[in-house]
């Protein structure tokens, strides 16, 4: 089995021995390249849809892999029992879906000693990264892949040990990020929850970590500065174009795509040579 190069590096973040079970499977393409290649022993290829679970089903017929893959028509995680799998890949579905599926699952993972999901949305991946923070989920492996005129992100999330809430957050007048802290004269707010990492540090994520990445920040990975810069000729181009509109609504957007440009140059300064800000943002990262 021959695999694109973002299902290789889906792939290659699953466990070795561990039971996997992909959810959309599609072509049932991970799990044959993982028992092919001596990674797992056991998986369960599952799919929402009649025609994609045949064709998974046709095709580990065809590697002669009927009996160490089990096909399965679930909804998500619907007809999964708890601790039926160790590693559970989303890969190749929108950022909305996927939180769908992890939220509607969450009683079967919050019940089962789960040790790993393996996603890859295709959007909407800050609000992905967003959710598995105020879920208790923490990031600690991540990549990024071009193919085919697209980049894409993926990473694995394991369990954080306990959660806590703060009794408040501050957050500053502009709205910008949240401080744990107490503040007399600021608006004031309590998040769902904070997750606390097995070695007791806090695992929160910054506007920075959230868009791009805390793991891909903290190893300066090329495809993520590669990405970084399409991204900011991107926005530059529809900066431009607003600024030729004469409507309200374009004031406003162009401020957004403002923002997101600062940022990006934030995340740039990682990767170049001023060693003041690089420091700052990596200090940030490690905290």
């Amino acid at each position: 089995m021959q695999l694109s190069r973002r299902l290789l590096a889906v792939a290659g973040m699953v466990t070795p021995g561990y039971v996997l079970a992909d959810i959309g499977t599609d072509h049932a393409y991970i799990p044959i390249y993982l028992i092919e290649n001596k990674r797992i022993s056991h998986a369960i290829a599952a799919d929402i849809n009649e025609g994609p679970l045949a064709r998974a089903k046709a095709h580990i017929q065809e590697h002669g892999l009927e009996y160490r893959i089990e096909t399965r028509l679930s909804d998500g995680l619907s007809a999964f029992l708890p601790g039926e799998a160790q590693s559970i890949v989303l890969a190749g579905m929108g950022g909305a879906l996927t939180i769908r599926i992890l939220q509607d699952g969450m009683e079967r993972l919050e019940s089962a000693e789960l040790p790993e999901l393996i996603l890859q949305p295709q959007s909407e991946i800050s609000q992905v990264r967003a959710y598995l923070q105020d879920s208790g989920w923490s990031i600690v492996q991540e990549d990024m892949v071009f193919e085919d005129g697209k980049y894409y992100p993926m990473m694995k999330v394991k369990r954080c040990e306990d959660m806590e809430t703060p009794p408040r957050i501050a957050r500053r007048q502009g709205g910008s990020s949240m401080e744990v802290r107490i503040a007399k004269d600021e608006p004031m707010e309590t998040p769902p929850r904070i997750a606390r990492r097995q070695d007791g540090s806090i695992s929160s994520m910054s506007d920075l970590q959230l868009a791009f990445g805390p793991e891909l920040l903290k190893m300066r990975h090329p495809v993520l500065h590669q990405f970084l810069l399409h991204d900011r000729r991107t926005q530059e181009r529809i900066l431009e174009s607003l600024g030729l509109s004469q409507k309200e609504s374009a004031a406003v957007r162009a401020e957004e795509i403002r923002d997101r440009i600062r940022l990006i140059d934030q995340a740039l300064s990682i990767y170049s040579g001023e060693a003041a800000n690089q420091r700052n943002v990596l200090a940030q990262i490690s905290d």
